[in-house]
């Protein structure tokens, strides 16, 4: 089994997060989740191609934060929903357009097979 090292984590899980489970993070408003997802993407990134679907941050953002691997970062934008400008940012291969759980599970799992993805 592949396991994923993320150096803030080490003293908590020092075998990593096995690839092919699915990881809660939650917490109260600024806990620091959002700082927890992107340094596990950076982990990811490292590596692998990665799934970042943006619902809390604006797509720009995340670029921006993840920029060292823009060329494995691809991002499902569920933030701009209800922009009905929808400025497409780069690394932008789809986005939500309802909220609908079927159409969520269904852009995530044909973007994983395109891109060869390791992280969501």
């Amino acid at each position: 089994m592949d396991f994923l090292k993320c150096q803030v984590l080490e003293d908590l899980l020092p075998t990593g997060f096995p690839f092919g489970y699915l990881i809660l993070i939650r917490g109260d408003l600024g806990m620091g989740k959002t700082l927890l997802v992107k340094l596990l993407a950076r982990s990811v990134l490292s590596y692998y191609p990665l799934i970042y679907v943006s619902f809390d941050d604006n797509p720009e953002s995340v670029v921006n934060d993840l920029k060292d691997f823009s060329n494995r970062l691809f991002i499902i934008d569920g933030f701009s929903l209800s922009d009905q400008r929808r400025v497409k940012a780069s690394n932008v291969i789809d986005m939500i357009t309802e909220l609908d759980p079927g159409q969520l599970i269904s852009k995530v799992t044909q973007a994983v097979y395109s891109r060869s993805a390791r992280g969501l």
